[in-house]
């Protein structure tokens, strides 16, 4: 069970992570309407770890190997709860399922490191 304090940190996490994403989509000229689908995503990119035990989101020091096969879900199973979704985000909503991917499909995307490093969560999520 999630405690408020932990439901702030995830917040003020995701609302970094949107605000990167959407000084990106600044540069890359996006359209009004794609950057608030941008955001949309942004927001709901960690929407996976919904279902990720509260035990390894919390963990202090380094997760097991057990423990990152699991944190290693969190893409797929947020791509399950936002099934409903997907045809009002349209591509953006890939940002849940592809958002520890760069463009040679290894690591954590631009955004996401920012803010995990900015949030203290340091390099954790990228083994």
């Amino acid at each position: 069970m999630s405690t408020p304090g932990q439901f702030r940190r995830a917040a003020s996490y995701s609302e970094r992570v949107r605000l990167y994403s959407d000084l990106i989509g600044q540069e890359l000229r996006l359209t009004v309407e794609e950057r608030q689908k941008l955001q949309r995503g942004a927001l709901l990119h960690d929407l996976g770890k919904l279902e990720t035990p509260i035990e390894i989101l919390d963990k202090r020091g380094p997760l097991t190997s057990e423990e990152w096969a699991i944190m290693r879900l969190h893409p797929e199973v947020g791509r399950r709860l936002l099934r409903p979704l997907i045809p009002f985000l349209g591509e953006w909503g890939e940002a849940v399922w592809k958002h520890h991917e760069r463009w040679d499909g290894t690591g954590l995307s631009t955004p996401d490191t920012r803010a995990a490093y900015r949030s203290g969560r340091g390099d954790r999520d990228r083994r």
